[in-house]
C-alpha cells in the first residue's frame, strides 16, 4: 500500500500558497511557452502575469488564491485588465478544481456575460488543473516543498512504468537495470527538443554529504571544449538518484557568462574574479551578488532560474580559458629582450566586449577591448 499520494501532496502545497506564491507559480508555469512572460507589479490592474511586452499583449493571467471562486472579484479584475493592457487572451488561475456547480455557472452565466461586455476579448478561460500541470514540472514540486522532489521523482518513474518500465523503488535499485534507466530517462525528456536526459542511481558517498536528507544539489558544468551539462542529485538516506541532461546533437549552445549584481558588493566580486583569473588562478565565489547567465537550459531544470533568467545563490567555480599569448619585445641598444605572457579571459567591465588579464613578475594587468567597426574583438588573436 502506498504511503503517500503525490497528487494529494501537491494539492496540499497549493493550499498553503500565499497570494505572492500563486502569482510566482503562474509565472513559472507559463515561462517555457512564453519566454518573455513577466509578472506585473504595483497596483491591481487585473493582471498578475503578461505573456509579452506587446501592445496589446497576447495573453494575461490573473491568479485567484481562494478556496472558492470569487465571481465578483473576477468581474472586477477583468474590468481592470480591459481598461488597461487589454490582452487578447485572458485566463483566471485557481489553485483548486472547480465544482460542477462552479463550472456550470462559468459556462452558463459568467462567460456569456463577460464576452458580451468585452467583445474585443478574443478568448476568456480559466485554469484549475495546477496539480496535473505541476506534475509535468518536478522542479516546481521541489521548490514548493523544499525537498519533496524525491517523492515526485518516484511518481515520475511510476508513470513511466505504465509503459512497461519497472518502477523506481530506490535510487540504488535502479543501477542494476540499465534498460529501465534508459526508458525512464527518455520518458522524462521526451518533450525537450534540445536536451537528452540520463538517470543514474548510486549509493551516497563522501561527496554527497553536502546534500541534506531529501535535499537536492543542482549543478551546471561548461568546460572549454565541452558542451554544457546539467544534473540534479537527490539524496534519501544512503541512496542518491541523479537526473542528468546534455545537449542533443545539433543544439546550438551558448557560453555561460558570469553575472555580478549592480552596486558595490557586485563590483567587489567582479574585481576579485578578474584579479584571480589574470594571475592564472581559478576561483570559487558565492553569495547573492554573483551568479551565472547560463544560456540554454534543459526544460526540466528551468525552475532553478530566477525570474530574470539567472542561476544565483550557489557556488560558482570559474576556471581558466585557453590562454592567448602576448609577446613583448624590448630593444636595448643592439639587444632584444623578449617575454611571452599568457592572457586569460576575465569578466568584462564598462562597455568592453571582451577582456583579458595577465601577470608579469607579480604585476597584474588587464586589457579591456571595446567593439569598433570592422574589428572582431572575439578573435583569439590580439594585434597591437
Amino acid at each position: 500500500m502506498a504511503l503517500t499520494d503525490p497528487q494529494r501532496h501537491i494539492q496540499r502545497l497549493l493550499d498553503a500558497l500565499t497570494d505572492e506564491g500563486l502569482e510566482d507559480l503562474t509565472h513559472r508555469l507559463v515561462k517555457p511557452e512564453y519566454p518573455d512572460a513577466h509578472r506585473v507589479r504595483g497596483g491591481d490592474g487585473g493582471i498578475d502575469v503578461l505573456s509579452d511586452y506587446g501592445k496589446p499583449p497576447e495573453r494575461g493571467w490573473q491568479a485567484k488564491n481562494y478556496k472558492k471562486v470569487p465571481w465578483d472579484e473576477c468581474r472586477s479584475s477583468l474590468k481592470a485588465a480591459m481598461a488597461g493592457d487589454k490582452p487578447c487572451h485572458y485566463t483566471f488561475v485557481f489553485p483548486f478544481v472547480l465544482t460542477k456547480n462552479q463550472r456550470n455557472f462559468w459556462r452558463d452565466k459568467f462567460l456569456p456575460e463577460q464576452r458580451e461586455q468585452y467583445p474585443e476579448l478574443e478568448s476568456l478561460d480559466y485554469v484549475d488543473d495546477l496539480v496535473q500541470r505541476i506534475e509535468e514540472r518536478p522542479e516546481l514540486v521541489d521548490q514548493l516543498s523544499d525537498g519533496a522532489y524525491s517523492v515526485h521523482f518516484r511518481r515520475t518513474m511510476e508513470q513511466a512504468a505504465k509503459e512497461g518500465v519497472n518502477p523506481l523503488g530506490s535510487a540504488a535499485d535502479l543501477v542494476s537495470d540499465p534498460i529501465a534507466m534508459a526508458k525512464h530517462a527518455r520518458q522524462i525528456g521526451k518533450l525537450d527538443p534540445n536536451f537528452r536526459y540520463g538517470l543514474i542511481g548510486r549509493e551516497a558517498g563522501s561527496g554527497d554529504a553536502e546534500i541534506a536528507e531529501r535535499g537536492r544539489r543542482f549543478t551546471m558544468n561548461h568546460g572549454i571544449e565541452d558542451l554544457p551539462n546539467f544534473s540534479m542529485a537527490i539524496r534519501e538516506g544512503d541512496h542518491v538518484a541523479e537526473l542528468q541532461a546534455e545537449p542533443r546533437e545539433g543544439t546550438r549552445s551558448e557560453t555561460p557568462i558570469p553575472w555580478f549584481a549592480p552596486g558595490s558588493e557586485g563590483e567587489d566580486a567582479r574585481r576579485k574574479v578578474r584579479l584571480s583569473l589574470a594571475k592564472g588562478e581559478p576561483i570559487e565565489i558565492s553569495g547573492e551578488a554573483v551568479g551565472v547567465k547560463p544560456g540554454l537550459v534543459p526544460d526540466r531544470f528551468r525552475g532553478q532560474l530566477t525570474d530574470d533568467g539567472l542561476l544565483r545563490n550557489g557556488l560558482v567555480r570559474i576556471g581558466l580559458s585557453e590562454p592567448v599569448e602576448l609577446t613583448i619585445e624590448l630593444t636595448l641598444g643592439e639587444k632584444i629582450a623578449s617575454e611571452t605572457i599568457p592572457l586569460y579571459r576575465i569578466p568584462t567591465v564598462g562597455r568592453s566586449m571582451v577582456s583579458y588579464g595577465g601577470n608579469y613578475n607579480g604585476a597584474v594587468f588587464t586589457i579591456d577591448l571595446e567593439e569598433f567597426e570592422g574589428v572582431d574583438v572575439g578573435s583569439d588573436q590580439l594585434a597591437f
